[in-house]
């Protein structure tokens, strides 16, 4: 690809995930054309949307400085695109307000979650080179029925971009229940992705850093492949509903009141890490002691118990906590505010930190009350028919039109051209 192609794909990239989010021009030292400058500024003076910024960095090492993430905030798209090959991670989502922690203006702040302006795309992160493209574009065709709208190549593996067409604004209304609800989608996509592919990180944090393109290292691209975010919100809600993935806390087979989670074999297993640290997007130490406070907390454990636990723990631990920490995940989890520990988030930190295959087994998630009944808000996971199922497996329609195709093709013929439609309704499917 020659240089001036290259640039203008990054700059095609940029525009397209940046979604009028940044000016297109420096506000400063702008180097464009000034009647452009002045028509761009006249549609963003009228336009409602309002302006934010990213987060970008030089090198993957200033995520983690003693100092906190070393990077600079841009406002605008000539900055980003300024920076062509110059900067390794970026925040692809934009921020309401983006501040500077030292006097000069090293270190970064407002890179969290409720400083979000607007979600621009979901992204997926594949920690193994030991995967083609095409088998990525394929599992998104089976996820999504689309494309990514580009894939770029990292050191490690892959980070796969779903863009949106038009971004999710964030709001603080009802307790940020729009970001909620994008956590949700992002979280389903990875666990969907992550039945399909190898490697997918699913502990990444969901609107974090990411690696930021450049001239060489976009794998596929087709920026007409973007999403509509109420489709994916219907897409998430179905994939809830066929997993039965809702957030629960664990209980153990038998119809006691009570049970002791400190007894069961995930506990133990994760109360014997001694490997967690955590990155910047990734469960970290923290997450782990709270995790084990709220298993003592739903076992009717004493705050002291829990405290000689998790100091225990820390103790094992390559990189321990400050005490004054791990008494802030106790106060937490004995706050009240939670009935016991996550399924979802046990089996990503065991995942992420002993075997990535791993699984909860021995559980189900009924919940007894006093007199012995199930409590209405928990249910019972069973395998049904595909006659009882309102939606089918993967595997299944690929049975179908295995059988299909057979049955259509005359003796001697070896291809057969069919509308996608005509196969849909012969098929039965949605």
């Amino acid at each position: 690809m020659l240089v001036s192609d290259a640039i203008y794909t990054y700059s095609a990239v940029i525009n397209t995930v940046v979604h009028e989010g940044l000016t297109a021009y420096r506000k400063k030292n702008s180097r464009g054309v000034m009647a452009v400058r002045d028509h761009f500024a006249a549609i963003e003076a009228a336009s409602t949307n309002r302006k934010g910024v990213q987060f970008v960095v030089r090198d993957k090492s200033h995520l983690q400085t003693k100092c906190g993430v070393k990077g600079f905030i841009v406002t605008s798209q000539e900055a980003l695109i300024a920076e062509v090959d110059q900067i390794t991670h970026w925040t692809p989502n934009t921020y309401r307000v983006g501040t500077y922690s030292d006097r000069n203006r090293k270190y970064i702040k407002g890179h969290e979650e409720k400083n979000l302006q607007q979600i621009n795309t979901f992204v997926i992160d594949i920690d193994t080179q030991k995967v083609d493209v095409a088998k990525m574009i394929t599992a998104s065709m089976r996820v999504l029925n689309q494309t990514p709208t580009f894939i770029l190549k990292t050191d490690h593996g892959f980070q796969m971009y779903f863009v949106l067409e038009t971004p999710s604004f964030v709001s603080n209304a009802n307790q940020f229940k729009s970001l909620k609800i994008a956590k949700r989608i992002s979280q389903n996509v990875k666990y969907a992705f992550a039945e399909e592919l190898p490697a997918v990180d699913i502990g990444c944090n969901d609107f974090g850093f990411f690696r930021a393109p450049n001239t060489q290292n976009v794998a596929f691209l087709n920026l007409e492949s973007q999403f509509d975010f109420h489709e994916m919100m219907e897409w998430s809600k179905s994939y809830s509903d066929q997993k039965r993935r809702s957030v629960l806390s664990l209980v153990p087979e038998s119809s006691t009141t009570v049970f002791d989670a400190t007894k069961q074999e995930w506990f133990s297993i994760m109360a014997n890490l001694k490997n967690v640290r955590g990155r910047k997007g990734q469960y970290g130490r923290n997450n782990v002691a709270f995790t084990l406070a709220l298993a003592c907390y739903a076992s009717g454990k004493s705050k002291q118990e829990a405290t000689d636990l998790l100091d225990q723990f820390n103790d094992t631990l390559d990189a321990p906590l400050r005490f004054r920490e791990i008494e802030t995940c106790i106060r937490n989890a004995y706050s009240g505010r939670y009935q016991g520990a996550n399924a979802e988030k046990i089996s990503d930190i065991l995942q992420t930190y002993w075997k990535s295959e791993y699984e909860i087994k021995g559980y189900t998630p009924f919940i007894f009350d006093e007199v012995g009944k199930v409590k209405p808000q928990f249910f019972r996971k069973h395998r049904k028919s595909r006659e009882e199922r309102t939606y089918s497996h993967f595997s299944e329609w690929e049975k179908d039109l295995e059988c299909y195709i057979e049955s259509q093709l005359l003796s001697g013929q070896t291809f057969l051209e069919r509308s996608q439609r005509s196969v849909a309704e012969a098929l039965k499917m949605p």
